[in-house]
């Protein structure tokens, strides 16, 4: 629950949170400032915030493994979670409190 509350107050307040599952959250946001430089932006937050909010709230060490997945509008949105997740399995495999970037397909 701590991981929940940290990343919805570091999200846009018209950007959605969710618990994927286990330890996995999707966070779903529309028009991200140039796509690439400011997904890339978030998910540095999204690290940083976590890390900390953890830390003082909560006594934990926590890192967080992203994967981006970038598409364009009308995407489907089973295939561009699919890469996202693609992407954070890739992240995790790299060692860990990483990010990595897909495009998704239309």
């Amino acid at each position: 629950m701590a991981v929940a509350d940290c990343l919805a107050g570091l999200v846009r307040p018209a950007d959605t949170v969710a618990r994927w599952g286990g330890d996995e959250f999707v966070i779903v946001c529309e028009d991200t400032a140039a796509c690439a430089p400011g997904a890339t932006a978030l998910a540095d937050r999204i690290q940083a915030g976590v890390a900390a909010c953890c830390e003082a709230s909560e006594g934990l060490i926590v890192s967080v493994s992203t994967g981006i997945a970038i598409a364009p509008t009308g995407a489907d949105p089973e295939r561009v979670l699919a890469q996202a997740d693609a992407a954070m399995y890739a992240a995790r495999q790299g060692g860990g409190a990483r990010r990595e970037i897909h495009l998704a397909a239309g």
